[in-house]
């Protein structure tokens, strides 16, 4: 934490008593966090793949607790709390239209201040090409 305060990444937000000891709380310094995937390097690929496994790792958490809120909508056309998994094929214009979705999806939810719920939103996409090559049996 104190590397992440020291680049600007977090900044203080108090502190609290929790069990006998005392922690200090931060907060994320923006809305949003943009990464650079250009893995240059295998260590670059490699801190790259694991802050995303943090982030779904914390997205699981999220989802854990808000499936154990009773007033948790799971249902209709007001329900906040979703997982979702789907394949598809998709050709590079429409890869462009998901991405512009996504942008549009994320700026949607971080624009939004103070007002209503905080909810939290992660996505991830990746091509599956390690599942559509064809396979060759061997005997």
């Amino acid at each position: 934490m104190r590397v992440l305060q020291r680049v600007g990444l977090v900044l203080a937000a108090g502190t609290r008593r929790r069990g006998g000891r005392e922690e200090a709380l931060v907060r994320a310094a923006a809305p949003e966090f943009k990464l650079s995937y250009a893995a240059t390097t295998p260590h670059h690929a490699r801190a790259v793949a694991d802050t995303i496994a943090s982030m779904m790792r914390l997205g699981i958490r999220d989802f854990r607790r808000a499936l154990g809120n009773e007033t948790n909508v799971v249902d209709g056309p007001r329900r906040d709390v979703w997982a979702l998994r789907t394949t598809g094929w998709l050709t590079p214009p429409r890869v462009a239209e998901v991405n512009e979705r996504i942008r549009e999806l994320s700026h949607g939810v971080s624009t939004a201040r103070s007002k209503g719920r905080l909810y939290a939103i992660t996505v991830l996409l990746t091509p599956l090409d390690h599942r559509s090559r064809k396979r060759t049996r061997t005997k």
